[in-house]
């Protein structure tokens, strides 16, 4: 999540050796409040830089920048071969998502995923990074912007903002103290 999105996809694309491989200037262009995004991609990652762009409301993307400050990390996109089953079994060992499983076709094919509530219920469900799953057939054969479309960040956009209206106030997980580790110091 950045302030000046074009500055930053300059320094990721000037001095970083990121190209751009999508951008998306309005991803709710009828909403009271959107998002402008560009897709990049170096050798070895993908990111989306991220900006709010507030009307009558204000996005999620500007309340997380509030809370976070300039070029914060709002969350982590995972691929997983298996979503269904994979949030099955994070479900009954306790984890709590974000809504339901996404199932959408977009320019280059299927894809699932699904959002997981935030890490720390302190924070709203806006100011709170999350982690994504993503499942796409042949994910190992995607190409570059299989990543990103307009119309996909459009209804991401709109996902986040419905489902964080929609929080029971649980965090993604709460670890219990048989998972906590005892950091003791040596005397």
């Amino acid at each position: 999540m950045v302030r000046d999105i074009e500055s930053w996809r300059r320094v990721y694309v000037d001095y970083f050796g990121f190209q751009e491989i999508h951008h998306t200037a309005d991803a709710s262009p009828d909403g009271t409040s959107s998002m402008e995004l560009y897709g990049l991609q170096s050798a070895h990652s993908r990111i989306a830089l991220v900006s709010p762009i507030n009307g009558a409301s204000i996005s999620h993307v500007e309340h997380f920048l509030r809370k976070h400050g300039d070029h914060s990390v709002q969350h982590v996109a995972y691929a997983i071969q298996n979503l269904e089953a994979f949030v099955w079994e994070m479900k009954h060992k306790g984890f709590h998502f974000l809504g339901d499983i996404k199932y959408r076709i977009d320019s280059f094919g299927p894809i699932k995923q699904i959002f997981a509530k935030r890490f720390d219920s302190s924070l709203t469900p806006v100011e709170g990074p999350f982690y994504e799953f993503v499942e796409r057939p042949m994910q190992a054969e995607a190409g570059p912007a299989d990543f990103f479309s307009s119309a996909v960040a459009g209804e991401l956009y709109g996902d986040v903002e419905r489902d964080a209206a929609d929080d029971d106030g649980k965090p993604f997980k709460i670890l219990s103290e048989d998972l906590m580790f005892d950091v003791k110091r040596e005397e």
